[in-house]
């Protein structure tokens, strides 16, 4: 090719490049009737446009290329590298996902991590993480399912993400969650002896959030990854405590966690000294963020509100939650605004505000006192506020049932002081127990201890009050199983119905107490089971239905229907 076609050749290539970008405004501007030079030493890239070589302007518009399609591809780009790299998978990855065996799946991945595994023995890191990527792409992956992908660009709406879940037991899915575990810990370590250590990160949450919250080495390694790099910072740090701590926390016996977990709180300790002696003044001094203005003025209304919070929430103990999340999170939003983290800061000041508003209409409402309470409450003719307010509570007050009993708590608050209601509790609680021997009085001793078996209750050794046991098992909230082997109309089903006409004869004293009232119908709750039936089927039985009738005396009636 001659040297006159060789520049007319490029000035067409790029031409076709620029319509590609659309791009023509520019290149009316910058190129029409530009001149070609030729390379002199006849190497194509050394041609220029313009005095521009042609390499360079290659590589801007690769660039441009580039920043165009990032727009499409929002969450390809968010996925951690070992993800992204499973769409890329090779075809020893492609064939083993098409494997029907699960063993022979399996095998394909175990293999891959064995070789990685030796890679990484050898510190061959960057081998040995293509290999665990590839042993994960086995399970789980993301492909691209547009034919023309390769020259259409990575797009989100092209993507479709995969993962193997025909596991025919429980011991296969726990078999692929260990290797998975293995391999995206060693990956982690890879990365972290490479020096990437935000990937290191994003494998160790992989760990932590599919398969174990508490796994030791992902947490320690996590922590190790977040304080390593030369920008971590004092939120880095606090991160890595909280790791450290969990890992301490399920390892006590580990030297090393407990000794960087020392270390660590040390360095912490150190540097909020220091920070408090080197940016002491600085506000008044105005001697730092001078080539940021308006990050400058930010500071200095933020140091405003710091101090009025402290001054609001001064004296706040520890039990106070709310309170003292609100000041911390002051704490927080000063120091993102210190890193120059303004989107951060301006989302957190806005939990914070809606915090303290929320924190108005508390204090607001613990001023103007409930509508359910007083003296003057007449529960008998609730207003359309106070049945609003109870709904809210999990309160009906249009059940003449629950207004019967708030009336009676509202006497017993009346008449005595909080000592006199203990002792009230005590009292009922000691007829509850009385009542519930009572009533199984008439059970067989065997049928008692059959159920205490069916509870999982412990039956001392020696003991021979197993009713007494029985009913201080259900006062603890103690369930007997759905599958306990009792006839349809055993003792412990007609237990139940006692329990269940006890509660509809009108015992006032007793449903005066909410928690003895509560208690009785978790005894009810608890024989659900009892009342369906046992683990044999094949025969049917009827159900007790509680519902309201309106008699006289208030009480319920007991009706059936084939369950």
């Amino acid at each position: 090719m001659s040297s006159r076609n060789l520049g007319k050749s490029y000035d067409l290539d790029v031409d076709a490049l620029l319509e590609e970008e659309d791009l023509k405004d520019k290149r009316a501007k910058g190129l029409a009737g530009a001149d070609v030079e030729k390379g002199g030493s006849g190497n194509p890239m050394d041609a220029k446009i313009n005095g521009t070589p042609f390499s360079v302007l290659m590589d801007q518009a690769v660039k441009m290329k580039t920043a165009q399609q990032a727009t499409f591809r929002d969450k390809f780009d968010s996925w951690p590298r070992f993800y992204q790299n499973s769409v890329f998978a090779n075809e020893m990855v492609l064939a083993a996902r098409k494997l029907e065996s699960f063993d022979d799946r399996l095998k394909v991945a175990e293999k891959m991590k064995q070789e990685g595994n030796q890679h990484l023995a050898e510190d061959n890191f960057l081998d040995a993480n293509h290999k665990y990527e590839q042993a994960l792409a086995v399970f789980v992956w993301a492909e691209n399912t547009h034919p023309d992908w390769k020259n259409r660009g990575m797009r989100d709406e092209d993507l479709k993400e995969g993962a193997y879940t025909d596991f025919n037991s429980e011991a296969e899915k726990n078999h692929v969650e260990r290797l998975m575990t293995a391999c995206y810990l060693n990956l982690a370590l890879c990365c972290q002896k490479s020096s990437e250590h935000d990937v290191a990160i994003r494998a160790c949450d992989e760990v932590l959030h599919r398969y174990d919250d508490k796994n030791v080495k992902a947490l320690y390694r996590r922590a190790i990854s977040r304080i390593t790099p030369a920008s971590s910072g004092g939120l880095e740090m606090e991160l890595a405590i909280k790791d450290l701590t969990l890992a301490n926390q399920a390892a006590p016996k580990d030297k090393s966690i407990a000794m960087k977990l020392k270390d660590l709180k040390f360095q912490m300790k150190k540097q909020k000294q220091l920070d408090k002696k080197q940016f002491k003044g600085t506000f008044n001094r105005g001697e730092i963020y001078q080539e940021d203005e308006d990050l400058k003025v930010r500071e200095a209304q933020e140091r405003q509100r710091l101090e009025a919070a402290k001054a609001k929430l001064e004296g706040v103990g520890e039990e106070d939650t709310l309170e003292r999340r609100i000041f911390e999170s002051e704490a927080l939003h000063k120091a993102y605004l210190k890193q120059g983290k303004i989107k951060e800061a301006d989302e957190l000041r806005e939990k914070i505000d809606k915090a303290l508003e929320a924190k108005k209409r508390m204090e607001k409402r613990e001023k103007e006192g409930s509508a359910l309470e007083g003296k003057d409450v007449d529960f008998d003719n609730p207003t359309p506020e106070m049945i609003k307010e109870a709904k809210e509570r999990g309160i009906d007050l249009t059940d003449p049932r629950v207004v019967s009993m708030l009336r009676t708590l509202k006497a017993q608050k009346e008449a005595g002081n909080e000592q006199d209601a203990n002792v009230a509790a005590q009292a009922y609680h000691g007829e509850t127990r009385g009542k519930l021997l009572e009533m199984v009085s008439d059970m067989k001793d065997a049928d008692v201890r059959e159920a205490l078996v069916e509870m999982d209750v412990n039956i001392p050794e020696g003991a021979s009050d197993y009713k007494g046991i029985f009913v201080d098992a259900l006062m603890e909230g103690k369930k007997v199983p759905a599958g306990f082997k009792g006839s349809p109309h055993g003792p412990v089903r007609a237990f139940v119905i006692k329990c269940l006409k006890w509660l509809s004869g009108g015992n006032t004293s007793f449903f005066g107490n909410f928690r003895n009232a509560f208690l009785i119908m978790c005894v009810i709750l608890a024989y659900r089971g009892v009342m369906r039936g046992g683990r044999e089927g094949g025969w049917k039985m009827k159900v007790p239905v509680v519902e309201e009738a309106r008699r006289g005396d208030g009480g319920v009636s007991l009706e059936y229907e084939e369950f």
